[in-house]
């Protein structure tokens, strides 16, 4: 009886230590190149890759983001960005039922191929893969977006984010 009342007492002991609610924030870990992970303990979380430099005045990064609750699991899938540091334009590329590829290998193809910089054969060649391709358009509030272009274009001027620009002289 006692050996018994021990393992219910350790087995309610070890419950309360993973009982976190579904979507308490855990912890978040910046990654080199403006990049962000994040996790909400067993419910999930999120993985944001640091920009790239692809030329231009072009940069790009990844990310995902996952959940796994009572209700079910689910995930946005992995997408892709490519982002325009002096326009504030930009394009994201993401799953589809059609899609051949991950949004994540797409962008490590474009770059094999040097053609991460280049809109066009960007979204070309997203849509022929079956990628869903969204543009997308930052604004002064866009921190991650101005994160990335200080790092690799900080004399960049940007109408997109009057306050942010050529911060550094």
């Amino acid at each position: 009886m006692r050996k018994r009342a021990i393992s219910s007492v350790a087995f309610l002991m070890a419950v309360a230590a993973c009982d976190r609610s579904s979507g308490e924030h855990i912890g978040t870990r910046d990654l080199p190149g403006c990049g962000r992970e994040t996790s909400y303990g067993i419910a999930g979380g999120s993985m944001r890759s640091g920009w790239v430099d692809e030329g231009g005045g072009y940069i790009s990064n990844t990310h995902a983001q996952w959940s796994d609750s009572l209700g079910g699991a689910g995930s946005d899938g992995p997408s892709a960005r490519l982002f325009n540091c002096a326009s504030g334009e930009g394009m994201r590329f993401g799953w589809s039922p059609r899609a051949s590829v991950s949004a994540h290998d797409f962008i490590d193809r474009m770059r094999k191929a040097k053609k991460a910089g280049d809109p066009e054969a960007m979204v070309s060649e997203g849509r022929r893969l079956g990628l869903t391709v969204r543009q997308t358009r930052a604004n002064a509030e866009s921190e991650t977006a101005i994160c990335g272009c200080e790092l690799y274009y900080p004399q960049t001027e940007r109408a997109w984010a009057p306050e942010a620009s050529n911060l550094k002289s």
